[in-house]
């Protein structure tokens, strides 16, 4: 069946009943001359008697002028016939991020391009059909097909579940699969960077400027003994918007708030949360895009230690105990030990193993208020501060052969460390 490229020039054909007309018209009334009116009436007489069919008498121009306008009318329509040996493939790239879902059900891109893709596939014939979606990296839908049947039960694998789309990598699969042969069809919600140039290849954009809301960075980390939770919000709309941000742990409301955004703004947000709080949800309040509104943050990890306590002091060894438990962070057992806290001379032995000497009480041993002097590069002063401590140590100390300060009073070392060429490190601390 052909095709028209101007559908609409077929207007122009109203012109040739009008010709037929002018030519009928003209030609039944003709005049003539006759030598006398003395038989009219009797010849009007005879054409009352009955009714005569009349052949209308069509000059040859009449026909030349109806065969020009008729080819004129086709040549505007633009008739197209396609036949089999001369239909291409279809290779579709089809967006696959999830803002294709975006907006209420049956407006939104995803269905637009579906509805475009089978009007397409109505419209025009092709020899073959292949769908490529282009997520984060483009993939095949399926075979090639040849009917728009076969064609629909690959939809359902277009899920719109990438963070991004990236086209042109889809664009530069599907012209390796074409072979320069295939015409390529482009549906997504954004228009191109530079219009496409003119060719085998169309770009369909069905997108619509709709306000959303979503968060692009969401963390739960330990800070100290308790936990604190980063959340980034933006705004990639074209339009300023507001929207309210929900915090909850089970049915307990946490935090609840809400704000304004203008366009490409961000807004960052950082709270402290107790340990102890089973799994986090946060919420933004409907828009344009449900897949980006909700993140699940569940408690951090915790790493714990195994630590050996060779501390002859009962005392000692009790209340440092109790310390270590205090911070949940040491492992039921201690074998093979990963730290172990002791009073002598040696070096603990073991693969990997840390060692934290701690140095018995001088006799007469010196209060130090400070100020304290922190290298800090090292990881046991990230994030201390020491206000209002008071710190006993050995007022004629100096540092042992081989080891380097971490915390010391003015010239008075008070910790300690020797880094091993393996990596652990032996602490040395100063009551």
């Amino acid at each position: 069946m052909p095709a028209f490229t101007y559908p609409l020039a077929w207007i122009a054909a109203v012109t040739l009943p009008t010709l037929a007309a002018i030519y009928f018209l003209r030609h039944r009334f003709r005049q003539q001359q006759v030598s006398s009116l003395l038989l009219w009436q009797m010849h009007q007489e005879s054409r009352e008697g009955g009714r005569r069919v009349e052949k209308p008498q069509w000059p040859l121009v009449f026909f030349l002028e109806l065969i020009i306008l008729a080819l004129l009318v086709l040549a505007a329509t633009g008739p197209r016939w396609q036949v089999p040996h001369t239909t291409r493939p279809l290779i579709v790239v089809l967006d696959d991020s999830q803002s294709m879902l975006a907006g209420p059900e049956g407006e939104r891109p995803r269905d637009l391009a579906l509805e475009k893709l089978r009007e397409i596939a109505r419209d025009r014939s092709f020899r073959s059909f292949q769908l490529i979606a282009a997520g984060n990296t483009p993939r095949l839908l399926g075979d090639k097909v040849r009917h728009l049947k076969e064609l629909e039960t690959q939809f359902e694998k277009w899920t719109c579940q990438s963070p991004a789309a990236k086209l042109n990598g889809a664009l530069g699969l599907a012209r390796a699969i074409g072979h320069q042969d295939a015409d390529l069809l482009v549906l997504t919600d954004e228009a191109p960077a530079r219009p496409p140039s003119m060719g085998r290849l169309r770009w369909v954009s069905l997108g619509q400027p709709r306000i959303n809301f979503a968060f692009i960075n969401a963390a739960r980390t330990v800070h100290g003994t308790e936990d604190r939770v980063l959340l980034e919000i933006a705004n990639p709309s074209a339009s300023a918007g507001t929207n309210t941000l929900l915090l909850t742990a089970g049915t307990n409301v946490l935090h609840r708030q809400t704000f304004t955004l203008q366009t490409n703004r961000t807004r960052r947000l950082t709270l402290p949360l107790p340990a102890e709080t089973s799994g986090l949800k946060a919420t933004l309040g409907p828009d344009a895009l449900t897949g980006d509104n909700q993140v699940h943050l569940l408690p951090p990890h915790r790493p714990q230690v195994r630590v050996r306590i060779s501390i002859e002091n009962e005392e000692l060894n009790q209340l440092v105990a109790d310390s270590l438990e205090a911070t949940k962070l040491r492992a039921p057992n201690n074998n093979p030990p990963e730290l172990v806290i002791h009073q002598s001379d040696s070096v603990p032995a073991g693969k990997g193993v840390w060692g934290l000497r701690w140095l018995p009480a001088p006799k007469k041993p010196e209060r130090y208020t400070g100020p304290f002097v922190m290298d800090a590069n090292h990881p046991l002063t990230r994030g201390l501060s020491l206000p209002g401590i008071v710190w006993g140590g050995h007022p004629g100390a100096t540092n042992t052969p081989g080891y380097r300060p971490v915390i010391t009073a003015g010239n008075t070392p008070l910790l300690t460390h020797r880094p091993e060429p393996d990596g652990r490190q032996q602490v040395t601390l100063r009551y």
